[in-house]
């Protein structure tokens, strides 16, 4: 797909938004638990990145934190400006 690279786990997907503007200072971060994997998406401005960590059942947080926190460190975002979660 063009504008997507791998990295790990984790890829990085530039889009167009139709209908709406994005900003390049919005950071959004979403987090879905599933029963295999915790799914992790944080939006900057227009670029996606996606990331995919295996869920720990018995504390569901740890995979939710360690996932989070890779996404952000390979898209050098910091945490403090993340503005929707």
């Amino acid at each position: 797909m063009a504008g997507e690279s791998r990295a790990g786990r984790t890829r990085t997907i530039n889009r167009s938004v139709r209908g709406r503007t994005a900003t390049a200072s919005r950071v959004a971060l979403a987090v879905d638990i599933g029963g295999t994997f915790t799914d992790i998406v944080l939006e900057v401005g227009r670029t996606r990145h996606v990331g995919k960590i295996l869920t720990t059942p018995q504390a569901p947080e740890i995979g939710v934190l360690q996932g989070v926190d890779e996404i952000l460190r390979e898209a050098a975002v910091d945490a403090g400006k993340v503005d929707l979660f």
